[in-house]
């Protein structure tokens, strides 16, 4: 449990980096458009995307947040779960795909760490 628990919390803290990172993008897009770096149609169209994907991280944080880490055998079983839920989201939710290929890639390299941190 104590490996899961590692796992569900830096998961958390990565999730909320990449949050983090989508905010100061948005704060960007107004600079670069006063600068004439976006058009006005680029500088709406790069706000609206960034705005989407904070939905789908704030989506899947939610989901994160809600595993209680005693329910879980292994990272693996965490894993397998929230593998079979992000699909689910990114489509219910009409989140862009890539947001699938990003959330797995993070949980592996968490994973990863997590075996050789334990």
């Amino acid at each position: 449990m104590k490996q899961v628990s590692k796992f569900l919390g830096i998961l958390t803290l990565e999730i909320e980096d990449m949050q983090d990172d989508i905010a100061l993008l948005i704060g960007q897009i107004e600079v670069k458009r006063s600068n004439g770096l976006y058009t006005e149609y680029v500088a709406r169209e790069n706000n609206a995307l960034y705005r989407v994907e904070l939905d789908a991280l704030s989506d899947f944080l939610s989901e994160v947040r809600s595993c209680d880490p005693v329910l879980f055998e292994s990272v693996e079983e965490v894993i397998q779960h929230l593998s079979s839920t992000i699909p689910e989201k990114v489509r219910d939710g009409l989140y862009p795909p890539m947001m699938t290929g990003l959330l797995l890639r993070k949980m592996e390299k968490i994973r990863d760490f997590v075996k050789l941190s334990c």
